[in-house]
């Protein structure tokens, strides 16, 4: 693989975050998503490697992207393409360390 270059970096997201809360009990809910940060990731399309990982993981994989290994992304998090407008759910997260970079498999909700 080759290393991630700033240059690549060209679709903006959001990552979004549920951060939890607690309803007028106290007992604890999750909070509506909110926005975490606004980041450039290489928008790519799905490999059949990427949508048979997505398998295993039973999901059904619709989105692959790379962002910077510094940015800070869960697999509980949202993400969603500015563009358009759409919303996607983490399906998981992959370190890239020696290419600087994160993979992020995602699905459309």
């Amino acid at each position: 693989m080759a290393r991630l270059s700033r240059n690549q970096l060209k679709t903006p997201i959001e990552i979004l975050r549920s951060i939890a809360t607690t309803n007028d009990y106290g007992e604890p809910v999750d909070g509506e998503p909110s926005v975490v940060s606004t980041v450039f990731c290489e928008w790519l399309p799905i490999s059949a490697n990427a949508a048979i990982t997505g398998k295993v993981q039973g999901v059904n994989i619709t989105a692959k992207l790379y962002v910077d290994i510094e940015t800070d992304i869960q697999s509980t998090d949202k993400i969603r393409l500015i563009e358009t407008n759409q919303t996607y759910t983490v399906a998981s997260v992959m370190p890239v360390p020696a290419d600087k970079k994160i993979m992020v498999l995602c699905e459309q909700k």
